[in-house]
């Protein structure tokens, strides 16, 4: 039986990037986006599991928590630079020091649905 299916809305340039990808990998771009997502789902799981958790805390339990997940994001965030300039410094290096420096910025975090909406008194 085939994998159930799932149609997504992209922006013009992450399809432009998805499409890039599959080209480079001469795979089709609906397999580099199911890859994307099969990278991120065990970190995906992962969230699910303590929002699952959390719904049975406390709210200055939840309060904590979510300072903890605040810095773990932060740890994070920084990591993904770091390795954005890495790779920064590869591609400044294969094309003789074109292109890398523009792209020189943090990293897109998305978060969202990751903080629940303020609950009305």
């Amino acid at each position: 039986m085939p994998n159930p299916r799932l149609q997504v809305s992209l922006t013009p340039e992450h399809l432009t990037i998805i499409r890039r990808l599959a080209k480079h990998n001469r795979t089709p771009a609906s397999k580099v986006v199911a890859e994307i997502i099969e990278t991120a789902a065990p970190a995906l799981s992962r969230v699910l599991e303590t929002l699952d958790a959390l719904q049975h805390q406390s709210d200055r339990r939840k309060q904590e928590l979510r300072s903890t997940l605040d810095k773990a994001e932060q740890k994070a965030t920084q990591a993904a630079q770091e390795a954005l300039e890495f790779l920064d410094d590869m591609t400044e290096k294969a094309t003789d020091g074109r292109r890398a420096a523009d792209r020189r910025t943090r990293p897109h975090v998305s978060n969202r649905g990751a903080t629940p909406p303020p609950r009305k008194p």
